[in-house]
């Protein structure tokens, strides 16, 4: 399992009754609690070292609900970890979502197993060896713990292993005094094991002198003295000592010696295969002082040329020169033009290429990776890496590819201790396409100032802007890294100094981290106003301490399922930010100007051509009939055409006759005709079953339905003009009211079960669309009231309206529909709401629909209930918009909004614009931070209100 090479505990007390997977806790040996991650945590033992280990569970004691885990005579772990004791032990006994074991009586009554679970399960078998077990009715204290393993192996293991415990991340992060039992000072020889006060004895006929006694060798017991009493020598000390002077380094030689050149001649003097390059940039490359003299800026050196050439960015911007540049190319994995950085390119392909000419190519099946030497990078807080990439698509179809593919990874030296979410790691990779989230590219950064946290430090952002998000995706806008093109890759600090970093692809900006969502959830973290404050550091603009070397293909531990499948070009790597123009020139030195508006401008559209085409399939069916007064002017003229024949031919009223007065006085009369439909084949609309009527037979709304089964459509008129008809191919469920709101009516259709009332000044204007549409004005203060609809009351609803806004000249917002209890206040943050409205023009968030949805059982609890979810994926975020891709909403067109629970059961719910979603609530990161904010959405709402329009 990922999690190998530790030691798992589970402990239950009588009180433990299994409630659902939150009672599933288990304590591992290097620290961590509940984690099936994939494990090399610093300073923890592996146990699967082929030597012997010593295990040690105890509980808490003292009163404390908890247990403890000891490696080798040293504390390893909690359960709870020590943030939550921290809790417990300032008065929080009952921490919501957490169990916490141990402390409590044991009623333990069936057989001890050894080398096997309790119901002998074949796959649950041990194998190895055991040895000395030991069990107490009493708690072990560290000092105890420590003399039962020095008394077996001596103090010099216990010393070296207080030693390795120091990076753990119970001494590094939280700390604890892993080894207190060692006196702190004293001269060289007087050191102790120190205990204080004379520990608790364990309550048994046996001291732990006399199991320490046993565990000696035959020969040693004699003359055993009591291990409290032994003398130790002080610990070494563990302060590193200060690096070295740094030495005036000596002058690159290949800076003044072969052939130089004129970087203003043209051709150049080089050759078509060199190129001229200033000696100030390569001086500035190696980091050496170099006296040009006078004249000296247009001195150059010809530099053999790496294949497929360079790409230089636009003078005029001012791009820095890069810390190292790996052209990758024609099988060099040197840097370019010092050969400075020179790595190893193992189970690698050379191939031929269009845009590069002769490019890296790695194989996920063989392997493949580079490996580069360490650089320096961020030092000052401050970097940016930036490369081509090209995705091999050959398996895309692959079900089984659903792990990660590791493009670009630096971080700690791969020597036993990996852990991607430590502090100084930068890696890029991609979701494979078995998961959900394919098709992006994914990247963890954390700087020195970023101590592993456990899975609060488990954080990535990812090329659309998601930060922690694994759902699919479909983001408007966002670059597919899938399609099999090549694609620019950036991640820089922010240039303007902020804490956080940026994601470009193609030259245009992906995402910025922190989003405002995480932005202003940390901002009313820090504002007191949360009851479980959080805490998070936001990574990037802090120094960088990069150790190791740098990855490419593959994770920095080479772990077997982490290789990239494509080709990697033009990797450069700087000490500094890059800034939007930079980045864009540096595309358009590559690519050419309209690649990049293209990738700037056209994302959208892109986006939408890949919807289903409505050529495709045939389009929604528009139907319009006459109108009823209109219809039954029409049978009356057959009415007189058949009576004119009658007297013609008197025989009596014919059959057919008896029938059209009857139809005529059914549809004078406003009763109401049945007709038979067949949803699932025709649709909820059809003109089959009412020609004789010349009308359209349309299903009951939902709740007709139940109750009228055998008679379950209506023959009626289409509302003034027109309906557009959805296919049934699509399966879409009969609603339970449809207000057309054309023509002068507030009336549902097809049956007016439902109706409402308008202000005064609400008018009724011709569209080319929609027919005669109803039209509000902000200064009038118009509105429509529509009777109470009685949806969402099992939880599951779905809301949709076509509007188009005139534009507005205010900062506060606009409502297009609202919905709530019959004695809602003006506050709309209550139980039983639904909120749709638009932010007006001088508010930052302009240009988007915002929703707020919330629940029977959403009790307002103050700031922590003002959540709210904009069309444009935005949560909770008033910052300025121009996310790209999203649909801006003050074009005076027709655009559809529909908010939706979601339709995969998870509670919270969604919005879409013209058929496309544009986010869902709550976004994915508020699970992994553990947020006391409300998920409104999916379950049961009850608005008792009329509805506003």
């Amino acid at each position: 399992t990922p999690a190998h090479g530790v030691v798992r505990a589970i402990v239950k007390d009588s009180t433990d009754e299994y409630v659902n997977t939150n009672s599933q806790t288990f304590l591992d040996s290097d620290g961590r609690f509940m984690d099936n991650y994939a494990r090399n945590i610093p300073g923890h033992v592996d146990l699967e070292n082929d030597e012997w280990h010593m295990v040690t569970l105890t509980s808490e004691g003292g009163g404390k609900k908890g247990y403890r885990m000891y490696v080798d005579g040293v504390l390893a772990g909690e359960a709870p970890p020590s943030v939550i004791l921290r809790q417990l032990e300032s008065g929080l006994t009952d921490i919501p979502g957490v169990y916490v074991d141990g402390g409590d009586p044991l009623g333990l009554t069936g057989k001890i197993h050894l080398c096997g679970r309790v119901d002998k399960d074949s796959d649950r078998h041990f194998g190895g060896a055991l040895s000395h077990l030991s069990l107490w009715d009493a708690v072990l204290s560290n000092g105890e713990v420590a003399a039962l393993y020095s008394g077996v192996v001596g103090e010099a293991k216990l010393r070296q292993r207080c030693a390795d415990a120091a990076a753990s991340e119970l001494q590094a992060i939280d700390g604890i005094d892993l080894c207190p039992f060692f006196a702190a000072s004293g001269p060289p020889g007087a050191g102790s094991l120190a205990t204080g006060a004379q520990p608790q004895q364990p309550a048994s006929s046996t001291t732990l002198n006399d199991v320490l006694r046993d565990l000696r060798p035959a020969e040693n017991r004699g003359e055993m003295s009591p291990p409290r009493q032994e003398i130790l020598p002080p610990a070494p000390p563990t302060t590193v000592p200060p690096p070295p002077p740094p030495q005036q380094p000596s002058l690159r030689s290949d800076l003044t010696s072969g052939v130089f050149c004129d970087v203003l001649q043209v051709p150049s003097s080089c050759g078509l295969d060199a190129i001229c390059v200033p000696l100030k940039t390569l001086a500035d490359i190696s980091g050496e002082m170099l006296n040009l003299g006078p004249g000296g800026a247009t001195k150059g050196k010809c530099v053999a040329a790496p294949v497929g050439g360079i790409f230089p960015p636009d003078a005029r911007v001012d791009v820095p020169l890069p810390l190292a540049f790996y052209p990758l190319t024609g099988g060099s994995v040197e840097s370019w033009p010092l050969d400075t950085y020179k790595g190893k390119a193992v189970g690698v392909e050379w191939v031929p290429d269009v845009l590069f000419e002769n490019t890296l190519k790695c194989s996920e099946q063989q392997g493949g990776y580079v490996q580069l030497p360490n650089i320096k990078y961020g030092e000052k807080g401050q970097f940016a890496v930036n490369f081509w990439m090209k995705k091999d698509v050959t398996d895309l179809n692959d079900p089984n590819e659903g792990l990660f593919e590791y493009i670009f990874s630096h971080g700690q030296a791969t020597d036993g201790n990996f852990n991607p979410f430590g502090p100084n790691q930068v890696h890029v990779y991609m979701p494979e396409v078995a998961h959900p989230a394919h098709g992006v590219a994914r990247v963890i950064l954390k700087d020195s100032l970023s101590p592993y946290k456990g899975l609060m430090s488990h954080t990535f952002f990812d090329s659309d802007g998601k930060f922690m998000d694994n759902n699919p995706r479909n983001t408007i806008g966002h670059v597919n890294l899938e399609d099999g093109n090549w694609h620019m890759f950036t991640v820089t600090t922010k240039a303007t100094g902020e804490p956080g970093y940026q994601i470009f692809v193609d030259g245009a900006l992906g995402g910025s981290f922190p989003t405002p969502e995480v932005q202003n959830f940390l901002e009313g973290q820090q504002g007191g106003s949360a009851s479980n404050p959080v805490d998070f550091h936001v990574d990037g603009g802090s120094p960088m301490n990069m150790e190791g070397d740098i990855f490419l293909c593959g994770r920095a531990d080479l772990a077997a399922e982490r290789h990239f499948d494509g080709q990697l070009a033009h990797l450069e790597i700087y000490d500094q930010s890059l800034s939007p123009e930079m980045i864009g020139a540096i595309f358009t030195a590559v690519k050419g100007k309209s690649l990049l508006m293209e990738s700037i401008t056209d994302l959208a559209a892109s986006i939408r051509a890949l919807q289903p085409n409505g050529t495709e399939g045939g389009r929604p069916r528009y139907v319009q009939t006459l109108q009823s007064a209109d219809i039954i002017r029409a049978l009356q003229q057959q009415q007189q055409q058949q009576q004119q024949q009658q007297q013609l031919q008197p025989q009596g009223p014919s059959a057919e006759a008896e029938e059209l007065n009857a139809l005529i006085s059914q549809l004078q009369n406003g009763e109401a005709i049945s007709c038979s439909i067949d949803v699932q084949r025709s649709g909820y609309i059809t003109p089959l079953g009412c020609e004789k009527e010349g009308m359209v037979c349309a299903a009951l709304h939902e709740d007709s339905l139940k109750s009228q089964a055998a008679s379950n459509g209506v023959c009626v008129a289409t509302p003034e003009g027109g309906i557009y008809t959805p296919l049934p191919s699509m399966n879409l469920p009969v609603p339970k009211a449809y207000f057309p709101l054309t023509g002068g009516s507030l009336e549902s259709w097809p049956e007016p079960k439902y109706s409402g009332r308008v202000q005064e000044s609400v008018q009724w204007v011709e569209d080319e669309f929609f027919g005669s549409v109803l039209e509000c004005k902000e200064n009038s203060l118009d509105y429509v009231r529509l009777d109470n609809i009685d949806y969402g009351r099992d939880g599951p609803f779905a809301i949709n309206l076509w509007m188009s806004h005139n534009g507005s000249s205010g900062d506060t917002f606009e409502y297009l529909f609202s919905h709530g209890t019959a004695n809602i206040g003006k506050d709309p943050w209550q139980p039983n709401e639904v909120q749709i409205f638009l932010p007006e023009i001088a508010h930052p968030a302009h240009g988007v629909v915002r929703t707020i949805v919330k629940d029977s059982n959403d009790l307002y609890d103050g700031e922590m209930s003002h959540t709210y979810l904009d069309s444009d994926g935005g949560f909770m975020n008033n910052m300025p918009r121009n996310v790209p891709g999203h649909v801006p909403l003050d074009d005076g067109k027709w655009h559809m909004v529909t908010v939706t629970t979601r339709d995969d059961g998870k509670r919270g719910f969604a919005v879409y614009v013209d058929g496309i979603l544009g986010g869902t609530s709550p976004p994915a990161f508020m699970e992994q931070l553990q947020s006391k904010i409300a998920v409104d959405g999916g379950d049961p709402m009850i608005p008792t209100g009329d509805i506003f329009l």
